[in-house]
């Protein structure tokens, strides 16, 4: 019986923490911005975690189940903020499945837990110009992200219609009305 017990403890604390494990507790962005060249700071509670300097370019950050607010300037422009919300890394959900509660708990104090996208594009608009909210942005760059993501071989040329077509639309919308 203790054998048992102990084996199952070990098992527990050797598979524990996989998303730590195999996702890591850090995460590169990619930043963009619709014009580029802007400086970009990365904010997590009012701590600055990271800056692009300029835009387009790649940060790498701590991973969390915080909000990460991303405040852009560029000359000429005013400031264009954007939040991203952490989703959930399902790789966590392993640990329950192998009695990993440390793991889950690991998980969960790295940031591991938490996923964010690859990349993130903020539209600065010119003063007075009508564009598209950045919640219906985000919802476009995500459709995008997804159909890059599950895209099969097979289907390639389908989902680079696709994508091409969400792209047209979210160009259309952003561009400044006149």
């Amino acid at each position: 019986m203790i054998q048992r017990l102990l084996a199952l403890i070990l098992l527990g604390l050797t598979t524990s923490a996989c998303a730590t494990l195999t996702t890591g507790t850090s995460h590169s962005l990619t930043v963009i911005t619709e014009p580029p060249g802007a400086v970009c700071e990365l904010r997590r509670s009012d701590n600055v975690i990271g800056v692009v300097n300029p835009t387009p370019g790649t940060v790498r950050i701590s991973k969390s189940s915080r909000e990460l607010t991303i405040r852009c300037n560029r000359d000429g422009l005013p400031e264009a903020v954007t939040t991203l919300q952490p989703g959930f890394q399902a790789m966590t959900v392993g640990n329950l499945l192998l009695g990993g509660v440390v793991g889950i708990v690991v998980d969960a104090a790295s940031g591991a837990a938490g996923t964010l996208p690859s990349s993130v594009t903020v539209t600065m608009a010119a003063p007075g110009a009508g564009t598209l909210p950045s919640e219906e942005i985000q919802r476009i760059d995500a459709r995008i992200e997804a159909l890059r993501s599950i895209c099969a071989p097979a289907e390639r040329a389908r989902c680079d219609d696709q994508i091409r077509a969400l792209e047209l639309e979210r160009q259309q919308r952003t561009a400044p009305s006149s």
